[in-house]
């Protein structure tokens, strides 16, 4: 290879190496935007007793939170409730279960309005679905919605 040939290969390499690193900030920029975030901060809070006037499930945006407020049935008293978020991108998933207790629990149905507030949350328009598994009569419920945070 002679001292010409060096040189004219050299730009070409530059070409690459500049395309790939573009390239790699792209991918990077766009992972970030779209791709899992940090874990959303939750506050999970009951009503006692339930609310007579409970007019279903919502989903608001606030300046700073989305607050969701519900009602779930649970099949006994005797029963743990938990709350999991995942958040991916403007999408967010909440999952509210209704597990048994070790115990025995000889009362039927249980009520429990909740709300859950995730704050803070950065501005922006999300979809928010909220799943309910381990209801009364083996029910799964689910509503979505989406929820503006104005920032």
């Amino acid at each position: 290879m002679s001292v010409n040939d060096h040189r004219r290969n050299k730009p070409m390499r530059n070409r690459v190496r500049w395309t790939l690193v573009l390239g790699a900030s792209l991918v990077l920029a766009c992972r970030d935007a779209a791709g899992p975030t940090e874990p959303l901060p939750f506050q999970l809070s009951f009503t006692t007793p339930p609310s007579n006037t409970f007019s279903g499930p919502s989903i608001v945006g606030t300046s700073t939170a989305i607050i969701v407020t519900a009602r779930l049935i649970a099949p006994t008293p005797c029963t743990d409730l938990t709350a999991t978020v995942n958040h991916d991108g403007a999408t967010i998933d909440i999952t509210m279960t209704a597990s048994p207790k070790n115990a025995i629990c000889s009362e039927p149905l249980s009520i429990y309005d909740y709300m859950l507030a995730l704050a803070p949350i950065a501005r922006g328009t999300y979809h928010v679905t909220v799943h309910h598994v381990g209801e009364a009569g083996s029910a799964n419920t689910t509503f979505k919605q989406d929820v503006t945070v104005s920032g």
